[in-house]
């Protein structure tokens, strides 16, 4: 990795009409897309942890319901915990497919905001050259 002495450092780039409305605006957008990236996974994070105390709290009042009774043998309270787990596997995996298409979207979201930012300041650079007769 270079780094820059003072000596050559890149000069800054110039200011065109324009840029600092331009950066408020793109703070903005940001600021809304990061707020409400937070709060959609936050609601997903949410609803899952729901579904998953839903599916342990039936799993225990079915253990529970079975050991009362005394009705099964132990290889078939074995067989019914093999049936929990591979539940609780189902949603687990269910759970991370929707963590990675929320997070792929959310990118694609973010690149898609970046391309428009990118394309203000190109239009804002040709309207200031433009204006400076170029």
């Amino acid at each position: 990795m270079t780094t820059r002495s003072p000596g050559n450092a890149k000069p800054p780039r110039p200011e065109t009409a324009g840029d600092e409305q331009t950066r408020e605006t793109h703070s903005c957008d940001h600021d809304a897309i990061i707020k409400a990236h937070v709060r959609e996974y936050s609601a997903m994070v949410n609803n899952h942890l729901a579904k998953l105390k839903a599916l342990t709290d039936r799993h225990l009042a079915e253990h529970h319901d079975i050991a009362r009774r005394g009705e099964l043998s132990t290889k078939e309270y074995e067989s019914v915990g093999a049936r929990h787990l591979n539940e609780r596997r189902k949603l687990t995996e269910q759970m991370l497919q929707d963590h990675h298409k929320l997070a792929e979207r959310h990118l694609s979201e973010v690149g898609a905001l970046w391309t428009r930012h990118s394309r203000q300041r190109l239009h804002n650079l040709g309207v200031a050259k433009k204006a400076a007769g170029g």
